[in-house]
């Protein structure tokens, strides 16, 4: 399993079809003042799969730090490698985050 796509945005989903759609993707927040909050922030990730992972479980940890490395959340799961057709060997994990308040901010 490999890394194919892993960003923040705005808005994510994936369709019944498997097609999977970001809109607003950013890389950093920008506030006149701390603390702010930012109202909703999804993190997508798409990993490519290769046939043999089909049906198994993996440990999945993401650590979102700021730029002190300092954590601002932690997410824990587990995810199960589909078997998939031929030629789809992608896998997306989704992460919703709502209401998340920053207290301090880097400055560029």
């Amino acid at each position: 399993m490999r890394f194919k796509i892993a960003v923040l945005a705005d808005y994510t989903n994936v369709t019944n079809n498997g097609k999977l759609n970001i809109m607003g993707i950013f890389s950093a927040l920008y506030a006149q003042n701390a603390p702010v909050q930012h109202l909703r922030m999804e993190l997508v990730i798409q990993f490519a799969c290769e046939s043999h992972e089909a049906g198994k479980t993996k440990d999945l940890t993401i650590d979102l730090v700021d730029a002190d490395g300092r954590s601002i959340f932690t997410f824990r799961g587990l995810m199960l490698v589909p078997r998939r057709p031929q030629g789809q060997p992608a896998l997306a994990a989704l992460v919703h985050r709502r209401g998340s308040r920053y207290n301090s901010f880097h400055e560029r």
